[in-house]
């Protein structure tokens, strides 16, 4: 992640060389004299803009040189977290619906504009909130495959329309969905729709990321860090390669791919919202990106085919993020001319960028757990079978 008290032009916005100095400061006047000639020429929509990892994705670009940040959203405002932040006033915030936008292009920019990039974090995972069947926990499929897919399908669209020439969309972890692809298959299906929409319409300008449960600021930030180092350790490496090579011992070849998913580290927050940011400016190299992986099926068994988009699985994330999503390297890219559209115009100013503090109104955990009261269902129902089951073996029979 970023050093918070880094400048936005340093040489190096994840860690930091002493033999470079020379060669940073000389980067830095380069960066500062050639954003005097520039103006927003870039402009990067990104959708759910108003969200845990939306939000750090506008923060991070609003201070790129010569970068344009729109965030639409449903609230159409920023976060409570940052509210009292100079960057927000950067940021132009939409509220808009994604089911309906292809009818509020308008809202987003005027006639003869458009944008250059668009980002899509938008996505649910939630349990239905009714009550259904014994136990009372369940996902609606077809509401999970409309907020999944339809409306990234949607947005891919209005992207398209708005002359959008790179695409980033924020899926699963392959191991992820494997892990999910019975259990979730609303969830994953939409996930599908939205890939391949994005593929139809960007082709390889389309680039999908993979993270695993995602950290940071406000959303358990010390107890992820733990979980991120435990997992990450050399123990428990032997263990999944332990389990693997005894799993290679079976007739089966079938991976395990809940194990799997349990045992891939947490990510923090920065460094998804980096990678992401490099990919939405250009200056992540897409030849050093691997096409989707395979092996999907359905719940009758049948093989599914995904759509072969450039993606970013969970393991190569930090290291898009360190290669590509410096302050530098995101500066440079606009400066170079990737958005081909460097303008004449005043001259920016550069900020630090600040650590997150918790706010007086903010929700707890940045509204990590709003949804999820659903998952307390089974608990009453378990409670009361426990009950039964102690009370029942507890009873003196008297012998005949």
């Amino acid at each position: 992640p970023h050093n918070s008290a880094a400048w936005i032009a340093s040489a190096d916005g994840i860690h930091h060389n002493s033999n470079s100095t020379t060669c940073g400061i000389l980067l830095n006047l380069t960066l500062l004299l050639s954003y005097s000639r520039i103006t927003s020429a870039y402009q990067v929509a990104v959708f759910g803009g108003s969200g845990f990892i939306g939000s750090r994705i506008c923060k991070i670009l609003s201070n790129v040189p010569g970068c344009s940040v729109i965030s639409i959203s449903r609230s159409g405002v920023p976060p409570s977290w940052c509210q009292e932040e100079e960057w927000i006033d950067d940021v132009k915030w939409i509220s808009a619906d994604a089911i309906s936008m292809l009818k509020e292009k308008k809202k987003i920019c005027a006639d003869d504009d458009n944008i250059d990039a668009a980002v899509s974090c938008v996505g649910n995972v939630r349990p239905s909130p009714n009550w259904d069947g014994f136990w009372g926990l369940h996902w609606d499929d077809e509401v999970m495959r409309r907020e999944n897919g339809d409306v990234n399908v949607n947005i891919a669209e209005m992207s398209k329309s708005l002359g959008c020439r790179k695409f980033v969309y924020l899926s699963v972890s392959y191991d992820t969905a494997k892990a999910l692809e019975g259990p979730l298959e609303g969830y994953l299906d939409g996930k599908r729709d939205a890939e391949e929409a994005a593929y139809k319409l960007f082709g390889d300008d389309a680039i999908v990321f993979g993270p695993s449960l995602v950290y940071g600021g406000g959303r358990f930030a010390s107890f992820g860090r733990v979980i991120e180092n435990s997992l990450s350790s050399p123990a428990a490496k032997i263990y999944q390669s332990a389990n693997n090579a005894v799993r290679g011992l079976s007739v089966s070849n079938d991976e395990d791919w809940v194990t799997n998913m349990v045992m891939t580290p947490p990510m923090h927050i920065d460094i998804i919202s980096r990678a992401v940011a490099a990919a939405a400016v250009g200056s992540l190299d897409t030849a050093t990106i691997q096409p989707r992986r395979q092996g999907f099926y359905n719940t009758e068994g049948k093989p599914i085919q995904m759509a072969s988009v450039p993606f970013v699985d969970v393991g190569d994330i930090k290291r898009v993020a360190e290669q590509y999503g410096t302050d530098e390297k995101l500066a440079a890219a606009i400066i170079s001319g990737v958005s081909g559209k460097v303008k004449e115009g005043k001259t920016g100013k550069l900020r630090k960028v600040g650590k997150w503090e918790k706010k007086e109104n903010d929700p707890p955990f940045e509204g990590a757990l709003v949804g999820y009261k659903p998952l307390l269902y089974p608990l009453p129902v378990a409670a009361f079978f426990t009950i039964a089951f102690q009370w029942a073996t507890n009873i003196e029979y008297p012998i005949a």
